[in-house]
């Protein structure tokens, strides 16, 4: 550990913001700075931003954290040059490990921005949660009776309104308890092994 980890007295500095209660029980309040626990693994959402920043035709990218019940999802907000999504996530691919690759990817014209000129997040808060029930491709009837039992399963798990045939589980904000639970569901009530 380096001195600017510790404090003065020997407290690790863990980037926590906590105080303690009246109770002496330690209460958490968030972190110093951007960083989330996502999938199991630490991301300040600006190593996404700047890893999207440095592909050719995008101007400038932002990232929102959308937090449901029982997922953080990563909103990805591009302004530039609009690119087909599957060529963007190609790219991404190359520049982000997997489990850090947006849920989510929405073009805008123009990010909004502060009276500052700096990128407005509560303004991309506020849209990542109302488009939190989008899905990622186009809406594709349902073939038969199973694929709708496995969509219904999918919204039930994942929380969202509507799944169509092309959307990823990992996309929509699923990962492996989600899955677990999907498997599960999908056993009780699908004659199909699932």
């Amino acid at each position: 550990l380096t001195e600017r980890a510790l404090t003065p007295d020997g407290w690790y500095r863990s980037g926590d913001l906590a105080c303690f209660n009246k109770n002496n029980q330690l209460i958490f309040n968030g972190r110093v700075d951007s960083q989330i626990k996502l999938r199991g693994h630490r991301l300040k959402p600006g190593e996404v931003e700047a890893a999207v920043a440095g592909i050719e035709g995008i101007d400038a990218a932002a990232v929102a954290v959308h937090k449901s019940a029982n997922a953080v999802q990563l909103v990805l907000f591009v302004q530039g040059r609009e690119i087909p999504e599957a060529d963007l996530r190609i790219q991404l691919q190359a520049r982000v490990p997997h489990w850090a690759m947006p849920n989510r990817i929405h073009w805008l014209e123009q990010l909004p921005l502060t009276t500052n000129g700096k990128i407005n997040y509560q303004i991309l808060q506020r849209l990542a949660a109302e488009t939190a029930a989008a899905t990622t491709a186009d809406e594709v009837d349902l073939a038969d009776d199973l694929e709708q039992q496995v969509a219904t399963i999918w919204q039930q798990t994942l929380q969202s309104k509507t799944v169509a045939r092309e959307d990823n589980f990992l996309f929509l904000g699923g990962d492996s308890l989600p899955a677990l639970a999907v498997v599960s569901l999908g056993r009780a009530s699908c004659r199909e092994r699932v």
